[in-house]
């Protein structure tokens, strides 16, 4: 089971991270009660051969993971997993602690866990030293838990297993199989038994199709030694890279089940629209405010940024999820008068006030990473998060590349009104170049969010530099930030004091530069959203200019780093660099009056299909200009390219270090 904590909602359900608290709650180390005897399909699958050799960093192998699904004809589901690790080292200790999510539709009715020591002997753990612990993540209210088993003597050599039951009200004929875990898998079963006339259908991810095996209406599927995922920096999100499979179930035509079922993406966007429409009816509180709130504008991009501007900022981030909340947004009303929501709140709110006002919307189901949602794999289960589109009128057209998009004949523009500092016509990070399904009918596929053109995302740093006789450096720096550049840089900034964002610009000098320090420090349209956000200051650092091998040198890159990626020699997986970007430095080093440049580096230019990186140097007098350009086109390199990006960032690393040789006249000339 692969457990993770999704932001906003999750229709899987969010779940936290509780290990303090368990071991706060947990007496169990005093008493270390002895089983008779492991159950024997433990004992089977401690017995079983490992057919290969883990490196030093494996911390565990799953010897078996075991799921057999029964559902009836009401669509209720009962499950029996069973799960069994080899613990290889220290790492892999956390593999003796099982973590169960349940809520008001998911029943755990019995856990037990044996360890099975190297030494010999068995301890048993069962349902009365298990413990239950609320797990609302982020949310005001929340049915969802957390029931944890911890097992004692989880040291390497030693087998743990675990065996639980759940009983299931799911709220989709759909059911997950994720089979590729973070450790090697030996053996992986899966198991489901369906009514009589009952059919499925089976999407695989990241593994070739398997056949089931069938008996009467049971359908069955095994794999053996699935290679572990390996985690490394800037990969994907687990669901591009993990094998999983989903298995969409269509009832019989005879009977009636009020569980949808998900065999395709128009499906689920009716079903999701189904669901909001139940909520966006606007009351007279919502016509009232929506009439106060557009008094002063008749046209339609008026009404539409003063309505978006006050959901996105007066109502707060707050998730309640109980019961069917993990999907269902709460009525506007109750929005409006609490004055807080999460983001299928927010999104159903704005949706009902623009309905208020004559403007059509529809309500968006995406998720915050990219590649989690795939055309061919349709799912509920994959969503994490909603926001908005708005229908744009036939004579309008708003100024944007890519967050208006084209869908069955209108144009759309989405906005996501939980992103406090994405403005209107510009998306987040995590969207941008993303799929979403827009819940309305007539809709049969995902659209797909065109990437921003990299000057979208813009930041220009222009420098004066000037050069003390003894070495040290101080100037004065500008900043211009657009797009996700300046969302980056406002969220960290708002989040401080003053004297706390004058610390942050010292330790971001202190990359570049010994002891510096700043002074008239200034940040313009930093609660504007709308603007480039604007950083200015001065800045100064002793001893710049050093000796090195009988030189003076300087680097001529006095700020700013874009060789941050570390480049595994096996890597895997695609590599996320950042989303497109246009990023300019522009240095103007003025010497003292008896120093002179002796050697200049050269310049570099080097471009491929995912990033450009041109760097200039001139020399005119005693004044350096130096002056590079990156650009970030496509942020995912896939593997077979992944030679010709590092050979790219050591160029641009190379450039990143390259040094001046400077030469002083003596004394009495210049």
């Amino acid at each position: 089971m692969v457990i993770r904590t999704e932001p906003c909602f999750n229709l899987m359900r969010k779940r936290s991270n509780i290990s303090l608290l368990i071991t706060l709650l947990i007496p169990w180390a005093a008493v270390l009660a002895r089983a008779t005897s492991a159950p024997d399909w433990l004992k089977a699958a401690a017995g079983a051969a490992v057919t290969q050799s883990y490196g030093p960093r494996t911390a565990a192998v799953v010897l078996l993971d075991e799921q057999r699904l029964a559902v009836n004809s009401q669509g209720d589901v009962k499950a029996l997993y069973r799960t069994a690790y080899r613990i290889l080292n220290s790492d892999g200790r956390g593999y003796g602690t099982l973590k169960l999510a349940f809520n008001s539709f998911r029943k755990i009715k019995r856990v037990q866990g044996w360890t099975i020591p190297g030494s010999g002997g068995v301890y048993e753990r069962g349902n009365g030293e298990s413990v239950d612990v609320a797990t609302g993540g982020e949310s005001l209210y929340s049915d969802q838990g957390t029931r944890v088993l911890e097992l004692p003597a989880a040291d390497p050599g030693n087998i743990v297993g675990f065996e639980y039951e759940v009983e299931e009200k799911p709220e989709q004929l759909q059911f997950f199989w994720i089979f590729q875990d973070t450790v090697p898998v030996m053996r992986a079963y899966f198991e489901l038994a369906l009514p009589s006339g009952w059919e499925i259908k089976s999407y695989w991810r990241n593994q070739k199709a398997v056949e089931p095996q069938v008996s009467g209406n049971t359908y069955s599927w095994e794999l053996s030694n699935i290679p572990a995922i390996e985690i490394v920096e800037r990969m994907p999100h687990w669901r591009s890279i993990s094998g999983h499979m989903a298995v969409s179930v269509t009832p019989s035509i005879n009977v009636s089940v009020k569980v949808a079922h998900s065999s395709s993406w128009g499906e689920i966007s009716s079903w999701y629209g189904g669901v909001v429409g139940e909520r966006q009816k606007p009351s007279e509180k919502v016509i009232a405010l929506t009439q106060q709130l557009t008094a002063n504008t008749a046209d339609w991009l008026g009404k539409v940024e003063a309505l978006a501007a006050y959901v996105q900022s007066k109502i707060r981030y707050v998730a309640i999820e109980i019961g069917k909340g993990g999907y269902q947004p709460h009525f506007p009303d109750e929005v409006l008068s609490s004055n807080y929501g999460d983001c299928k709140d927010k999104a159903t709110l704005l949706s009902t006030m623009l309905q208020a006002t004559g403007i059509r919307s529809y309500v968006v189901l995406a998720n915050t990473d990219r590649d989690a949602v795939t055309d061919d794999f349709p799912s509920r289960d994959t969503f994490n998060h909603a926001i908005l589109a708005i229908v744009e009128p036939a004579d309008k057209e708003f100024g944007s590349d890519y967050a208006v998009v084209p869908v069955n004949g209108e144009r759309l523009l989405f906005f996501g009104p939980t992103d406090t500092h994405t403005p209107l016509g510009q998306l987040p990070d995590y969207l941008q170049g993303n799929r979403v399904l827009v819940a309305a009918s007539g809709i049969s596929g995902l659209t797909h969010f065109p990437l921003p053109k990299p000057a979208a995302n813009s930041l220009v740093r222009k420098a004066k530099i000037q050069v003390g006789a003894d070495g040290t450096i101080s100037g004065d720096v500008e900043e211009r930030r657009s797009g996700s550049m300046a969302r980056q840089l406002r969220y960290v900034m708002l989040s401080e004091n003053t004297n706390q964002q004058k610390r942050y610009m010292e330790s971001f000098l202190t990359l570049f530069m010994n002891q510096p320090t700043v002074q008239d420090y200034n940040l313009q349209n930093l609660h504007d959203d709308n603007s480039d956000l604007i950083l200015s200051y001065k800045f100064e650092a002793p001893s710049y200019v050093r000796q090195m091998a009988g030189l003076t040198v300087m680097r001529v890159r006095i700020v700013g780093q874009k060789t941050d990626i570390a480049f595994e020699t096996d890597r895997k997986y695609p590599l996320e660099i950042d989303v497109p970007s246009l990023q300019t430095d522009q240095f103007e080093i003025t010497l003292p009056a008896d120093m002179s440049v002796d050697e200049l580096p050269d310049s570099t230019d080097v471009r491929n299909d995912y990033a450009e990186y041109v760097s200039r140097i001139e020399i005119h007098d005693n004044l350096i200009r130096y002056s590079r350009t990156y650009q970030v086109k496509n942020g995912l390199v896939p593997v077979d390219q992944l030679k010709e990006m590092k050979s790219f960032y050591r160029a641009v690393a190379a450039d990143e270090r390259a040094n001046v040789v400077l030469k002083t006249a003596p004394s009495g000339k210049k």
